[in-house]
Formats: structure tokens, sequence, C-alpha cells
């Protein structure tokens, strides 16, 4: 019996983890520095659309969006990690919009 056979899950890749998911959202930091919520140095690359709800997705730039780690945790999830938001683009632009004219 090989490894393979009484490991199987050593198989299975997942989205999160896979070679193409990292080097997207590495250029996606790259190219885009700033929270684009509250326009501060940004940490953090979000999907807008979870992973485990879209895996085909997870190394689409237009599924990205970068946030610092207040913005991430206090408005793309809600203040708890479990939870996301389905429109997390649209509530970005309505709080940049709203902090702008300040």
């Amino acid at each position: 019996m090989s490894f393979i056979t009484r490991n199987f899950k050593h198989c299975i890749k997942s989205p999160r983890t896979a070679w193409a998911t990292i080097k997207a959202m590495r250029a996606y930091r790259k190219r885009m520095i700033w929270c684009e919520v509250c326009l501060n140095d940004a940490i953090d690359v979000h999907h807008c659309l979870p992973i485990h709800v879209r895996p085909d997705l997870a190394a689409d730039p237009e599924n990205f969006i970068s946030v610092c780690k207040d913005c991430h945790l206090h408005i793309m999830h809600l203040g708890n990690y479990r939870w996301y938001l389905n429109n997390a683009r649209s509530v970005a632009d309505m709080i940049k919009r709203n902090l702008m004219t300040k």
C-alpha cells in the first residue's frame, strides 16, 4: 500500500493554500497598499466572497479588497470572523465616500 492510498487527504489541495491564490493575493497586496475603506496602510487582502462560498474565485483579483486589520474585523466580518458581508465592495465604497465628505 502506498502513502497516497493510506493518506488520501494529502492529494486534495485547498483553494486557500493553492499557489495561484497566494501569488494573486501577493500581487494584489503590492498593487493596493492602502485600505480601501479608511485609506490607512493596508495589511490584509480580504475575499469579497469567501473561499468556502465560491472556491472558483479564490485567485480572482476582482474578488479581493485591500483592508487594514481594524476594517477587516469590524467592517468586513462584522466583529466576528465567522461572519462575512455579501456586498463588501459596495459597503467599502460607501464608507470611503462618507469619510471623504467629512
